[in-house]
Protein backbone atom coordinates (compact mmCIF):
# COMPACT_ATOMS: atom_id res chain seq x y z
CA UNK A 1 0.00 0.00 0.00
CA UNK A 2 1.74 3.57 -1.03
CA UNK A 3 1.59 6.11 1.43
CA UNK A 4 -1.38 8.05 -0.58
CA UNK A 5 -3.94 5.31 1.41
CA UNK A 6 -6.43 6.67 -0.86
CA UNK A 7 -5.39 5.10 -4.16
CA UNK A 8 -5.25 1.35 -2.54
CA UNK A 9 -7.97 -1.08 -2.02
CA UNK A 10 -9.60 -0.24 1.83
CA UNK A 11 -9.59 -3.16 4.50
CA UNK A 12 -13.37 -3.65 3.87
CA UNK A 13 -12.25 -3.52 -0.38
CA UNK A 14 -9.47 -5.55 0.50
CA UNK A 15 -11.98 -8.26 2.20
CA UNK A 16 -13.93 -8.06 -1.51
CA UNK A 17 -10.86 -8.61 -2.99
CA UNK A 18 -10.01 -12.30 -0.41
CA UNK A 19 -13.11 -13.70 -1.09
CA UNK A 20 -13.22 -17.13 -1.12
CA UNK A 21 -10.25 -17.18 1.68
CA UNK A 22 -12.45 -18.83 4.48
CA UNK A 23 -11.57 -18.68 7.97
CA UNK A 24 -10.19 -22.47 8.66
CA UNK A 25 -12.95 -23.78 10.69
CA UNK A 26 -10.07 -24.64 13.21
CA UNK A 27 -9.97 -20.73 13.99
CA UNK A 28 -13.57 -20.58 14.51
CA UNK A 29 -13.16 -23.06 17.35
CA UNK A 30 -10.03 -22.24 18.90
CA UNK A 31 -10.03 -21.07 22.86
CA UNK A 32 -11.26 -17.35 23.20
CA UNK A 33 -8.96 -14.92 25.29
CA UNK A 34 -10.61 -13.57 28.23
CA UNK A 35 -13.46 -11.30 28.66
CA UNK A 36 -12.00 -7.56 28.70
CA UNK A 37 -12.33 -3.98 28.44
CA UNK A 38 -11.03 -1.74 25.42
CA UNK A 39 -8.71 0.02 28.65
CA UNK A 40 -7.23 -3.27 30.26
CA UNK A 41 -6.29 -4.83 26.95
CA UNK A 42 -2.74 -5.01 25.87
CA UNK A 43 -1.23 -2.83 23.21
CA UNK A 44 0.83 -6.02 22.17
CA UNK A 45 0.46 -9.79 22.11
CA UNK A 46 3.74 -11.70 21.83
CA UNK A 47 2.58 -14.79 20.33
CA UNK A 48 4.52 -18.07 20.60
CA UNK A 49 3.67 -21.15 19.11
CA UNK A 50 5.46 -24.11 20.22
CA UNK A 51 6.06 -28.11 19.73
CA UNK A 52 8.19 -29.62 21.47
CA UNK A 53 10.79 -27.04 22.20
CA UNK A 54 10.97 -27.13 26.03
CA UNK A 55 14.93 -26.65 25.97
CA UNK A 56 14.22 -23.34 24.64
CA UNK A 57 10.21 -22.16 25.26
CA UNK A 58 10.99 -20.57 28.60
CA UNK A 59 14.00 -18.27 27.31
CA UNK A 60 11.46 -17.36 24.35
CA UNK A 61 9.42 -16.05 26.92
CA UNK A 62 11.58 -14.60 29.09
CA UNK A 63 12.82 -12.44 26.74
CA UNK A 64 9.73 -10.84 26.21
CA UNK A 65 9.02 -10.32 30.02
CA UNK A 66 11.63 -8.82 30.64
CA UNK A 67 11.52 -6.39 27.69
CA UNK A 68 11.51 -2.32 29.28
CA UNK A 69 8.02 -2.02 27.35
CA UNK A 70 5.46 -3.59 29.50
CA UNK A 71 2.11 -3.02 27.73
CA UNK A 72 2.10 -6.36 26.69
CA UNK A 73 1.30 -10.09 27.47
CA UNK A 74 2.81 -13.36 26.07
CA UNK A 75 0.73 -16.32 24.88
CA UNK A 76 2.22 -19.42 24.15
CA UNK A 77 0.23 -21.88 22.32
CA UNK A 78 1.11 -25.38 22.57
CA UNK A 79 0.78 -28.08 19.79
CA UNK A 80 0.57 -31.52 21.43
CA UNK A 81 3.82 -30.49 22.78
CA UNK A 82 4.84 -34.43 24.56
CA UNK A 83 8.00 -33.52 25.96
CA UNK A 84 7.66 -31.22 29.56
CA UNK A 85 7.04 -27.77 27.73
CA UNK A 86 3.36 -27.63 30.07
CA UNK A 87 5.35 -28.50 33.74
CA UNK A 88 8.89 -25.92 32.43
CA UNK A 89 5.93 -23.07 31.33
CA UNK A 90 4.31 -23.58 34.22
CA UNK A 91 6.94 -22.20 36.56
CA UNK A 92 6.24 -18.89 35.02
CA UNK A 93 4.99 -16.44 37.70
CA UNK A 94 4.04 -13.37 35.67
CA UNK A 95 0.35 -11.88 35.20
CA UNK A 96 0.84 -11.34 31.42
CA UNK A 97 1.95 -14.55 30.88
CA UNK A 98 -0.75 -17.52 29.62
CA UNK A 99 0.02 -20.66 28.15
CA UNK A 100 -2.54 -22.05 25.80
CA UNK A 101 -2.39 -25.82 24.94
CA UNK A 102 -4.04 -27.65 22.16
CA UNK A 103 -3.91 -31.17 20.32
CA UNK A 104 -1.45 -31.56 17.83
CA UNK A 105 -2.71 -30.30 13.88
CA UNK A 106 0.06 -28.28 12.42
CA UNK A 107 2.20 -25.16 12.28
CA UNK A 108 0.02 -22.73 10.66
CA UNK A 109 -2.83 -23.56 12.53
CA UNK A 110 -1.21 -23.37 15.83
CA UNK A 111 -0.25 -20.03 14.31
CA UNK A 112 -4.26 -19.26 13.63
CA UNK A 113 -4.94 -20.53 17.19
CA UNK A 114 -2.14 -17.92 18.51
CA UNK A 115 -4.46 -15.16 16.35
CA UNK A 116 -7.45 -16.16 17.90
CA UNK A 117 -5.88 -16.21 21.74
CA UNK A 118 -4.27 -13.01 21.45
CA UNK A 119 -6.25 -9.91 23.41
CA UNK A 120 -4.18 -7.02 21.99
CA UNK A 121 -4.51 -5.01 18.55
CA UNK A 122 -1.21 -5.97 17.77
CA UNK A 123 0.78 -9.60 17.28
CA UNK A 124 4.20 -9.81 17.59
CA UNK A 125 5.79 -13.01 16.24
CA UNK A 126 7.90 -15.34 18.14
CA UNK A 127 9.16 -18.61 17.50
CA UNK A 128 9.69 -20.95 20.48
CA UNK A 129 13.59 -21.29 19.87
CA UNK A 130 13.92 -17.64 19.64
CA UNK A 131 14.67 -14.41 21.37
CA UNK A 132 13.55 -11.09 21.26
CA UNK A 133 16.49 -8.91 21.40
CA UNK A 134 16.64 -5.81 24.13
CA UNK A 135 14.85 -2.50 22.95
CA UNK A 136 13.13 -4.08 19.83
CA UNK A 137 9.38 -3.65 22.16
CA UNK A 138 10.23 -0.10 23.41
CA UNK A 139 11.35 1.09 19.73
CA UNK A 140 7.62 -0.37 18.09
CA UNK A 141 6.21 0.94 20.94
CA UNK A 142 7.43 3.65 20.73
CA UNK A 143 6.10 4.06 16.90
CA UNK A 144 2.99 2.88 18.02
CA UNK A 145 2.41 5.41 20.45
CA UNK A 146 3.26 8.17 17.62
CA UNK A 147 0.83 6.94 15.39
CA UNK A 148 0.99 3.78 13.38
CA UNK A 149 1.70 4.18 9.60
CA UNK A 150 1.88 0.74 8.91
CA UNK A 151 0.25 -2.66 9.30
CA UNK A 152 3.33 -4.71 9.50
CA UNK A 153 6.78 -3.65 10.95
CA UNK A 154 10.06 -5.63 10.53
CA UNK A 155 13.36 -5.76 11.63
CA UNK A 156 16.32 -7.48 11.54
CA UNK A 157 17.58 -11.25 12.55
CA UNK A 158 20.29 -11.86 14.80
CA UNK A 159 21.25 -15.67 13.67
CA UNK A 160 22.79 -17.45 16.78
CA UNK A 161 24.05 -20.88 16.95
CA UNK A 162 22.90 -23.37 19.85
CA UNK A 163 24.73 -21.91 22.29
CA UNK A 164 23.88 -18.40 21.33
CA UNK A 165 26.99 -17.35 19.42
CA UNK A 166 26.63 -14.41 16.41
CA UNK A 167 26.69 -16.53 13.28
CA UNK A 168 25.49 -13.81 11.16
CA UNK A 169 22.98 -10.79 10.69
CA UNK A 170 20.23 -10.52 8.39
CA UNK A 171 19.61 -6.62 7.39
CA UNK A 172 16.08 -6.44 4.85
CA UNK A 173 14.74 -4.16 2.16
CA UNK A 174 12.42 -1.55 3.06
CA UNK A 175 9.17 -1.90 1.23
CA UNK A 176 7.30 0.78 3.16
CA UNK A 177 5.38 2.71 0.09
CA UNK A 178 6.93 -0.06 -2.53
CA UNK A 179 3.92 -3.14 -2.94
CA UNK A 180 4.89 -3.80 -6.35
CA UNK A 181 8.51 -3.67 -5.65
CA UNK A 182 7.19 -6.66 -2.85
CA UNK A 183 5.61 -8.10 -5.28
CA UNK A 184 8.08 -8.56 -7.73
CA UNK A 185 10.76 -10.07 -5.11
CA UNK A 186 7.81 -12.17 -4.01
CA UNK A 187 8.31 -14.47 -7.55
CA UNK A 188 11.93 -14.87 -6.50
CA UNK A 189 11.50 -16.30 -2.84
CA UNK A 190 10.48 -14.71 0.87
CA UNK A 191 11.91 -11.34 1.13
CA UNK A 192 10.18 -10.75 4.78
CA UNK A 193 10.94 -11.81 8.56
CA UNK A 194 8.40 -13.75 10.31
CA UNK A 195 9.86 -13.90 13.68
CA UNK A 196 9.56 -10.32 15.35
CA UNK A 197 7.75 -8.72 13.17
CA UNK A 198 4.75 -7.03 14.21
CA UNK A 199 1.23 -7.07 12.50
CA UNK A 200 -2.10 -5.66 12.71
CA UNK A 201 -4.33 -8.32 13.63
CA UNK A 202 -7.66 -6.80 12.06
CA UNK A 203 -5.61 -7.03 8.86
CA UNK A 204 -4.68 -10.97 9.41
CA UNK A 205 -8.30 -11.41 10.72
CA UNK A 206 -9.69 -9.87 7.65
CA UNK A 207 -7.41 -12.29 5.19
CA UNK A 208 -8.13 -15.12 7.51
CA UNK A 209 -4.91 -16.32 9.02
CA UNK A 210 -2.57 -18.51 8.10
CA UNK A 211 -3.41 -21.06 5.26
CA UNK A 212 -3.02 -24.22 6.39
CA UNK A 213 -2.62 -26.14 3.38
CA UNK A 214 0.54 -24.63 3.66
CA UNK A 215 2.14 -26.49 6.45
CA UNK A 216 5.43 -25.30 5.37
CA UNK A 217 6.25 -21.99 3.95
CA UNK A 218 2.83 -20.43 5.22
CA UNK A 219 4.48 -17.15 6.30
CA UNK A 220 5.50 -16.88 2.70
CA UNK A 221 2.56 -17.65 1.63
CA UNK A 222 0.89 -15.10 4.05
CA UNK A 223 2.70 -12.31 2.89
CA UNK A 224 1.88 -13.34 -1.00
CA UNK A 225 -1.33 -11.86 0.04
CA UNK A 226 -1.03 -9.43 2.03
CA UNK A 227 1.52 -7.77 -0.35
CA UNK A 228 -1.07 -6.11 -2.33
CA UNK A 229 -3.09 -4.20 0.45
CA UNK A 230 -0.88 -3.85 3.91
CA UNK A 231 0.95 -1.34 4.46
CA UNK A 232 4.93 -2.59 5.27
CA UNK A 233 7.74 -0.93 7.28
CA UNK A 234 11.27 -1.86 8.00
CA UNK A 235 12.73 -0.33 11.25
CA UNK A 236 16.88 -0.58 11.20
CA UNK A 237 17.30 -2.62 14.70
CA UNK A 238 18.18 -5.88 15.00
CA UNK A 239 15.01 -7.22 16.34
CA UNK A 240 15.13 -11.26 17.17
CA UNK A 241 18.12 -13.65 17.75
CA UNK A 242 17.13 -16.29 15.14
CA UNK A 243 18.45 -19.50 16.34
CA UNK A 244 20.36 -22.53 14.18
CA UNK A 245 20.17 -25.56 15.46
CA UNK A 246 20.06 -29.47 14.18
CA UNK A 247 15.87 -29.67 15.21
CA UNK A 248 14.75 -26.46 12.88
CA UNK A 249 14.58 -25.58 9.13
CA UNK A 250 17.05 -22.75 9.01
CA UNK A 251 20.32 -24.46 10.43
CA UNK A 252 19.84 -26.64 6.82
CA UNK A 253 20.43 -29.99 8.76
CA UNK A 254 16.78 -30.28 8.32
CA UNK A 255 16.30 -30.92 4.41
CA UNK A 256 13.61 -28.67 3.00
CA UNK A 257 10.38 -29.23 1.07
CA UNK A 258 10.51 -26.74 -1.51
CA UNK A 259 7.25 -27.74 -2.83
CA UNK A 260 5.81 -25.74 -0.76
CA UNK A 261 7.49 -22.45 -2.29
CA UNK A 262 7.02 -23.90 -5.89
CA UNK A 263 2.84 -23.70 -5.06
CA UNK A 264 3.10 -20.04 -3.47
CA UNK A 265 4.49 -18.68 -6.60
CA UNK A 266 1.92 -20.91 -8.77
CA UNK A 267 -0.68 -18.86 -6.54
CA UNK A 268 0.88 -15.77 -7.57
CA UNK A 269 0.53 -16.57 -10.89
CA UNK A 270 -3.37 -17.65 -10.78
CA UNK A 271 -3.43 -13.97 -9.27
CA UNK A 272 -1.52 -11.55 -10.76
CA UNK A 273 -0.54 -10.87 -14.45
CA UNK A 274 2.60 -10.99 -15.75
CA UNK A 275 3.20 -7.82 -16.32
CA UNK A 276 2.98 -6.67 -12.57
CA UNK A 277 5.39 -9.61 -11.30
CA UNK A 278 8.29 -8.75 -14.04
CA UNK A 279 7.27 -5.13 -14.27
CA UNK A 280 11.39 -4.77 -15.29
CA UNK A 281 10.87 -6.41 -18.61
CA UNK A 282 10.46 -4.68 -21.66
CA UNK A 283 6.35 -5.02 -22.38
CA UNK A 284 6.56 -3.08 -25.05
CA UNK A 285 7.79 -6.07 -26.70
CA UNK A 286 4.88 -8.23 -25.53
CA UNK A 287 5.99 -11.57 -27.22
CA UNK A 288 10.10 -10.81 -26.03
CA UNK A 289 8.86 -9.87 -22.23
CA UNK A 290 6.42 -12.97 -21.72
CA UNK A 291 9.29 -15.25 -22.73
CA UNK A 292 11.56 -13.90 -20.16
CA UNK A 293 9.16 -14.11 -17.93
CA UNK A 294 8.86 -17.83 -18.84
CA UNK A 295 12.25 -18.48 -18.57
CA UNK A 296 12.76 -16.89 -15.28
CA UNK A 297 9.73 -19.18 -13.89
CA UNK A 298 11.45 -22.23 -15.48
CA UNK A 299 14.62 -21.75 -13.17
CA UNK A 300 12.45 -20.76 -10.67
CA UNK A 301 10.51 -23.78 -10.70
CA UNK A 302 13.70 -25.91 -11.11
CA UNK A 303 15.36 -24.49 -8.14
CA UNK A 304 12.28 -25.95 -6.20
CA UNK A 305 12.11 -29.04 -7.22
CA UNK A 306 9.34 -28.93 -10.01
CA UNK A 307 11.62 -30.04 -12.97
CA UNK A 308 8.19 -30.76 -14.96
CA UNK A 309 6.70 -27.19 -14.64
CA UNK A 310 9.97 -25.95 -14.94
CA UNK A 311 10.49 -27.63 -18.69
CA UNK A 312 6.48 -26.51 -19.34
CA UNK A 313 7.72 -22.68 -18.98
CA UNK A 314 11.24 -23.35 -20.75
CA UNK A 315 9.26 -24.73 -23.77
CA UNK A 316 7.11 -21.68 -23.77
CA UNK A 317 9.97 -18.96 -23.69
CA UNK A 318 11.17 -21.16 -26.12
CA UNK A 319 8.09 -20.92 -28.19
CA UNK A 320 7.89 -17.27 -28.29
CA UNK A 321 11.52 -16.62 -28.74
CA UNK A 322 13.02 -19.24 -30.66
CA UNK A 323 16.25 -17.36 -30.41
CA UNK A 324 17.25 -18.72 -26.98
CA UNK A 325 19.79 -20.61 -27.13
CA UNK A 326 20.72 -20.52 -23.49
CA UNK A 327 16.80 -21.83 -22.30
CA UNK A 328 17.47 -24.67 -24.60
CA UNK A 329 20.39 -25.25 -22.77
CA UNK A 330 18.88 -25.31 -19.41
CA UNK A 331 16.15 -27.09 -19.91
CA UNK A 332 18.38 -30.19 -21.17
CA UNK A 333 20.10 -30.12 -17.85
CA UNK A 334 16.76 -30.54 -16.17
Amino acid sequence: LKTELASHPTHHQAAKLLAGWERPSEVQGSPQPPEETHQNRPLISVVIPTHNRARYVVEAVNSALSQEFQDLEVVVVDDGSTDHSAETLAEIDDPRFRYVPKPKSNAPDTRNHCMAAARGPWLLWLDSDDMLLPGWLARLGSILEAGAEADVYYGNLEVVDVRGRRQDIIRYEDFAGKNALLLTRLVHGNPLPLPGSLVRKALLEEVSGFDIEFTRAHDYELWTRLAPLARFKHVPFLAVQWRWHDGNMSSGSVQRDLSFDAKVVQRLLTRHPLKDLFPDLPWQDWPRAQSQAAQQLGEIFARYGEPEKAREWLAESQELDPGAARREQYAASL
